[in-house]
């Protein structure tokens, strides 16, 4: 048992860095570098579903605007069959495909 000023440890069986606090029943670490690490890769792995979450918000961005261009081109290929203005001698004005762009 180790007593600093009015805390008292106990050292946790079997971890070498573990100490308990008598008083709380709080367990602290005493190996610093392995704390640094954990908050380390704690931040890294943030940062990882962080970018994940934005690439997936890009990807449903343009999902809807890929939606959006496409009803675009059949409304104005659905206006320019009915306007006699683009009627061709030998143009067939409702060939229009319905298959998607994509």
């Amino acid at each position: 048992m180790t007593q600093r000023a009015n805390l008292t440890f106990a050292r946790v069986d079997g971890h070498e860095d573990l100490v308990r606090d008598i008083n709380t029943g709080a367990v602290h670490n005493l190996n610093r570098t392995a704390l640094q690490q954990a908050r380390m890769k704690k931040k890294s792995a943030q940062r990882e579903r962080d970018k994940v979450a934005s690439l997936e918000k890009q990807v449903a961005d343009l999902t809807k605007m890929v939606q959006d261009l496409r009803q675009a081109v059949a409304a104005a290929a659905s206006a320019y069959k009915r306007d006699p203005r683009f009627m061709l001698i030998g143009h067939d004005p409702t060939y229009v495909t319905e298959e998607p762009l994509l």
